[in-house]
């Protein structure tokens, strides 16, 4: 395929490469051929076990397979399947690429990782026929290439490492690990090790999250709780006002409505009650008898209609005219009164 110079600035002097596998290996595997192109590998890319691109193949499939699970072999990546590749690639190995897509009219960018990530390499892919292609350094000749020896050129980037461990072995002096068992070893203890930490963010989030849902079902319980508590007060509120309002009716009520009426008497005796509460208690000789005969002709001549007013409710004002007859009788009988008599008006009226 020619060069296009669009593609130079982005991937200087690359080409695009068919990927292999199915429609959906074939996004795992443009990826990877990108990753691992680099301007002094020109042969095509080589899959054997231990290669550096078969290395990116393996770690990328391992990612794809854990948070994306696709199975279907015709299922095409799109571009934010890819997207989501390069950023679980980035948490896990800390390493940064800035990933464009070809779209035929434009080129645009599917993940940058800013400008402060000086080090970002970038990745050109675009889908052709159903099929995604790199844009990469790979077979502009015919020669098979391997896994470069470390260090063999000062551009060449090194094999993808996590946080705390190499993807490739090393020796204690820092020499290159030559044998192929060696770097699947290495490779799959690393992604064991990745997977194990992941699964365990993954299990402490899940967890976190419980609690949070706990906790919100707690403060919703106890609102619960308080509402109630709020609703049963105003209903004891509701009740005892009732209750308030008949014992305060109660203590308004005057003795003539709390006390036993007498309609059916036909006689009662009062005791004569004189400008005072007590009783009057006067002793009554034989030579004033005469002198209270006065006053018993107005007792005697005093009806149930003195004592009422217009509405038949019992008045003073009767009572107390009485009083000042009996007042006036009472003194006339000075030299002669004695105390300890008490004088009883006997009345049919039934007052």
């Amino acid at each position: 395929m020619p060069i296009e110079p669009r593609t130079n600035d982005y991937v200087d002097g690359g080409k695009w490469l068919d990927a292999p596998g199915s429609a959906l290996e074939s996004g795992i595997y443009a990826l990877a051929m990108a990753m691992a192109t680099e301007p002094h590998v020109t042969g095509p890319p080589d899959w054997s076990t231990g290669t550096l691109e078969k290395r990116y193949l393996d770690a990328l499939h391992d990612i794809q397979s854990q948070y994306l699970g696709f199975d279907d072999e015709n299922y095409l990546l799109n571009d934010s399947d890819l997207t989501d590749i390069i950023v679980r690639w980035e948490r896990r190995y800390k390493d940064t690429y800035d990933l464009y897509i070809d779209n035929e009219d434009d080129i645009k960018p599917a993940q940058v990782s800013g400008d402060s990530a000086l080090d970002a390499k970038v990745i050109l892919l675009r889908c052709h026929n159903r099929r995604w292609q790199a844009c990469c350094y790979f077979g502009k000749n015919g020669s098979s290439v391997s896994a470069p020896p470390e260090g063999s050129s000062p551009n060449q980037r090194s094999a993808p490492q996590s946080s705390a461990t190499s993807m490739g072995d090393q020796t204690s002096s820092g020499e290159a690990a030559t044998t192929p068992e060696k770097h699947d070893n290495s490779t799959n203890d690393v992604n064991g090790t990745s997977s194990t930490i992941e699964l365990t963010i993954g299990k402490l989030t899940n967890t976190l999250e419980g609690l949070v849902t706990a906790v919100e079902k707690i403060a919703l319980a106890v609102d619960a709780r308080q509402k109630s508590e709020g609703s049963l007060r105003t209903a004891i509120e509701s009740l005892m006002l009732p209750l308030d309002k008949v014992a305060q009716k109660q203590a308004r009520r005057s003795p003539h409505e709390t006390t036993d009426k007498h309609d059916s008497k036909t006689s009662t005796e009062y005791d004569l009650r004189v400008n005072t509460p007590s009783t009057v208690r006067d002793t009554v000789t034989a030579e004033s008898v005469s002198s209270l005969d006065d006053c018993g002709s107005d007792l005697a001549s005093a009806s149930h209609s003195d004592f009422m007013d217009y509405d038949g409710n019992f008045d003073n004002h009767g009572v107390n005219d009485l009083d000042g007859r009996i007042e006036e009788r009472r003194e006339s009988l000075i030299p002669w009164y004695t105390p300890n008599a008490t004088v009883r008006v006997h009345s049919n009226d039934g007052l």
